[in-house]
Order: structure tokens, then sequence, then C-alpha cells
């Protein structure tokens, strides 16, 4: 498990080869995990939605079968972006330009904001974190975060404001 939602209802997982979002929108997950745990036995189906594919389980699964599990992000460029759905990725030397729907100057959730000078890919507030209300930043950060599609678009998903931070870098 590499992030899950505050409600608990979504969920990204991944292992050395692929990666995907558990849309649990019923709440069928009721086994309690954190981020690092090790999952097996999740029986379900996957679907597309507005591009990206997800999955959606049909039963709870059992207790993690390992803890304390640490996934590396990947260093991607903003161009490949695309090519690592769900992964957990790191982006470096990403400006975030202006807001593409609108805004006060802070991190709004549900929006996405343009980065690099281009409106695809975006930045997107996906779910209520702790950076939403923060300013956002002057100069160019590193992220960590999720590439997800929204139909045509490639978004990248920071987890956390620990997940942005000053720019130490300018790519990979």
């Amino acid at each position: 498990l590499t992030y899950q939602s505050t409600a608990g209802k979504v969920k990204y997982i991944q292992d050395a080869t692929a990666a995907i979002v558990i849309d649990d929108a019923s709440g069928v997950i009721t086994t309690p995990y954190t981020v690092g745990d090790g999952i097996t036995g999740i029986i379900g189906t996957t679907s597309v939605y507005n591009g990206s594919l997800q999955f959606v389980p049909v039963a709870n699964p059992a207790p993690a079968t390992s803890t304390g599990n640490v996934i590396q992000p990947k260093d991607v460029t903003l161009e490949t972006l695309a090519d690592y759905p769900a992964q957990l990725i790191k982006v470096n030397g990403v400006t975030i330009n202006e807001l593409a729907s609108g805004g006060n100057g802070t991190f709004i959730v549900g929006k996405s904001y343009n980065i690099n000078g281009t409106s695809n890919p975006v930045l997107r507030t996906q779910y209520a974190l702790d950076y939403i209300g923060t300013e956002l930043p002057a100069t160019a950060q590193d992220i960590v975060g999720f590439s997800l599609m929204f139909n045509a678009t490639v978004q990248l998903v920071p987890r956390s404001l620990a997940d942005i931070k000053p720019s130490v870098g300018t790519g990979v």
C-alpha cells in the first residue's frame, strides 16, 4: 500500500511490476491497513474510469501479510509521466505556473494546476490532503506523487505536503 485516502475508500497499491488504484466506493474493504502494508488475496474487477485503470473490490481481503515495506518513488520526467499509471513517482523541477481552473493562490481540493507552463500534464489536488489551503510555491519543486489519467490529461497527484519540496534537481 503506497497511499490511502483519509476515508479509506481509495487506495494505491503497487509491486515491482505495476500499480493500480483501488476504488472502494462501496466500502467493501474494512480491514485496516497502513502505508507500507503488503496486501494479498484481493478479489475484484478492473474497469477504466475516465482513462485510468482501476480495481473495484468485491470481497474484504485478509489482514496485511507484511508491514513496514518501503517503496521508493521512481524518478521520471513530465514527458514520461503517463507511462507510470498509479505508481509512486518523483518529478524534479516542477513549477506551478497558474491555476488552470480558478482559485486564490492556494491549493484547493479537486483542482487542476498548470505545471511547467503547460496544461497537460497538470498537478491535481485529487483528495483532501494536508497541503490544501497552503500557498502555491513560487519556485520549482521536486514532487513525489502518482500519475493518473483523466481522459487525455495526465495528472500528477502529490500525497502530502512532505512530497512537495523545493527543487534540488532539474530533471531525470
